[in-house]
């Protein structure tokens, strides 16, 4: 039976979160939700993993989760009660830390186990004639940007952590640093505070992603829940705030993909879908359609960039061009057909040489969608399919991931010759 397009709630029990979201609270109160939804679903056995921005006003928060949640569902000595954690600038999600999160806290078996993911960007915003200047924060001794790696991101300066940020902004095609750098789209007082929440959105999306994937490698290790939730700082002075962006809510499921289903109940990932509000001194988000959808997992995200190549207009290939793809699709029937050589891959090396040169950023579409290329490197094929980058970088990118690809299993191999093949023809 076909799901409906919208679920009508979340799969876990989670509805204090869900009256959380957009508002601007005290810390603790999402916290206090996260231990009832964990409570309420029976969790056996808690794995928990907290990514902040390196900034030291982020203490507040880290400190907010260890003391709100992690104490209250961990295991062992309440003294050595901590979640494993991430603090880097720009609060950036590493691609593999969910898996050892779930491997760290993981009991005997996997079965009542639950995996709470937080993602917290921040933002802080000092008060000038009543009316918040958002992007600054007083420190000890002068005023400064927060979140710093954001602001060089908005500004275009030029850093390893922006180049990751920006392919992550960059994501599923959408350009939404364009429309941050639009005030038309966001007014320019709204920027730093919009860009935190975006920032924040999407980490806690590659977290699914590497939770969704991890759990379609090794299915055995994968919990029975998932909760990754959302969520930007406040820093301001005094204590700091909290709004929760929204969350991700996953269940075991025997017929997705992966073996997990997920739903996203919160904001959306479209700056320009946002309406701002101040209500009563307090900050209020909202936006326009239904709170909880059903979230895109790791294969729907492989078909993102091919769906992309199809549906924009392209000229028909050149002659040679279409030659050269038709004697590696023939190879590749060729060497499957011919049980004296070693199979699906050397048949997958040979004709991956020949569509890397002739037709890269399609190849890159179709290798990633096929399975050859590891999910990790989704914002940067991404960014290629999307026209962002030249044929050279492409070339460049398809070198790269052609070196990775060896570390598939022959049965791995099988499957992406076979929709390859599929695919060419």
């Amino acid at each position: 039976m076909a799901r409906p397009s919208f679920p009508t709630s979340p799969l876990l029990p989670t509805r204090d979160l869900a009256g959380l979201i957009g508002k601007e609270q005290h810390f603790g109160a999402t916290g206090r939700a996260i231990v009832a939804m964990a409570r309420s679903a029976g969790a056996k056995h808690v794995a928990t993993l907290h990514v902040t921005c390196s900034d030291e006003r982020e203490k507040e928060c880290a400190d907010d989760f260890v003391s709100t949640v992690v104490r209250e569902l961990g295991a062992g000595t309440f003294s050595r009660r901590a979640p494993m954690r991430t603090a880097n600038l720009g609060a950036r999600y590493e691609w593999g830390a969910a898996p050892l999160a779930t491997d760290h806290f993981n009991a005997s078996g996997t079965e009542g186990s639950l995996l709470i993911i937080k993602t917290s960007a921040h933002v802080g915003y000092v008060e000038r004639t009543h009316e918040r200047e958002y992007g600054m924060v007083e420190r000890e001794h002068n005023t400064s940007t927060a979140c710093g790696a954001l602001g060089c991101l908005l500004d275009s300066v030029s850093q390893p952590f922006t180049h990751e940020l920006e392919l992550l902004f960059h994501s599923e095609n959408v350009d939404r640093l364009g429309m941050l750098r639009d005030s038309t789209v966001v007014p320019d007082k709204y920027r730093p505070l919009v860009a935190s929440l975006m920032n924040a959105r999407l980490q806690a999306r590659e977290a699914l992603l590497d939770v969704g994937e991890a759990a379609r490698r090794n299915p055995e290790q994968a919990p029975s829940q998932v909760l990754i939730v959302s969520s930007v700082s406040m820093n301001r002075p005094g204590a700091d705030n909290e709004l929760l962006v929204g969350f991700y809510s996953g269940v075991r499921d025997a017929a997705a993909p992966c073996g997990l289903t997920f739903t996203w109940t919160g904001l959306p990932s479209d700056p320009s879908a946002l309406h701002i509000n101040h209500r009563t001194a307090s900050l209020v988000v909202t936006h326009d359609g239904p709170p909880t959808r059903w979230a895109r997992g790791p294969k729907a995200h492989r078909d993102l960039p091919l769906a992309h190549l199809r549906a924009a207009p392209s000229e028909p290939a050149p002659a040679a061009v279409q030659s050269a793809v038709d004697d590696a699709v023939q190879a590749i029937q060729s060497d499957l057909a011919n049980q004296k050589r070693p199979g699906a891959k050397l048949a997958l090396a040979g004709a991956a040489v020949v569509i890397g040169e002739v037709m890269p950023i399609a190849g890159l579409a179709l290798l990633f969608s096929s399975g050859a290329i590891k999910l990790h490197y989704a914002w940067r094929v991404h960014r290629v399919t999307s026209g962002h980058a030249t044929e050279d970088e492409a070339r460049a990118l398809f070198a790269e991931v052609a070196d990775n690809m060896d570390e598939l299993s022959e049965a791995e191999a099988r499957q992406v010759v076979d929709r390859l093949a599929s695919e060419l023809n």
